[in-house]
């Protein structure tokens, strides 16, 4: 069921593997050797498609109605920040973190769904003001959030960046600064993914950037 929190029609998160995906191609770390589609992780435009073709058939109706319901699908929904700074663990601006996230992503499906440009508009002004303030995302379970949330804010950027006519090539490098320069030195993962350099016996990663539109 496509819900207000859940990404995909059937309920579930994907897996952590596809999120960092989604978090290099938005950061623009994916090596030239990847091919990347515009929306693709965690939702591609089949997935928004078959969606929008059954708002009115199960179990598609229910979750489209939860989507609807959630207030961080509203246009009247009020940005709860930006803050400069997010942690968690001490818990700081986190609340309000979470919240505008997850309105990005329901915003920007209710965009799609709806064909609403004032739902893309506003899911991407709270984007860019975040990402226009926010500077650190601390605290010693900040990688917890940063994977958790992944679909909700990376999901809602590839949403407008494939699907809406007002996102722009500055709106890329902003978002895509914002992750790479806040996001990213946080996602505690060790060995290649985060150096860049394989353990014993492998071969050297691929360099370059991925393609842009």
């Amino acid at each position: 069921m496509l819900s207000a929190t859940h990404p995909n029609p059937g309920g579930k998160i994907p897996p952590m593997k596809k999120l960092l995906l989604l978090l290099f191609a938005l950061s623009g770390v994916l090596t030239t050797a990847y091919a990347y589609t515009h929306p693709g992780i965690p939702l591609t435009i089949d997935d928004l498609d078959t969606v929008s073709a059954n708002l009115n058939n199960e179990p598609w109706k229910s979750g489209y109605a939860a989507l609807q319901a959630d207030g961080r699908s509203s246009l009247n929904y009020s940005m709860q920040g930006p803050f400069t700074t997010v942690s968690r663990n001490p818990d700081a601006n986190l609340g309000a973190w979470r919240n505008d996230m997850q309105a990005v992503f329901n915003l920007a499906r209710m965009w799609y769904f709806t064909g609403n440009t004032a739902y893309a508009q506003k899911a991407h002004d709270i984007l860019i003001a975040w990402a226009t303030t926010q500077t650190t995302f601390g605290g010693v379970e900040a990688s917890f959030d940063l994977g958790d949330y992944a679909y909700r804010y990376a999901g809602g950027a590839d949403i407008l960046r494939g699907t809406w006519p007002g996102w722009t090539a500055a709106d890329t490098q902003t978002v895509q600064t914002y992750f790479t320069n806040v996001f990213w030195p946080n996602v505690a993962l060790p060995g290649p993914v985060m150096t860049g350099v394989p353990p014993a016996g492998l071969p050297e990663p691929p360099r370059g950037r991925a393609s842009r539109r």
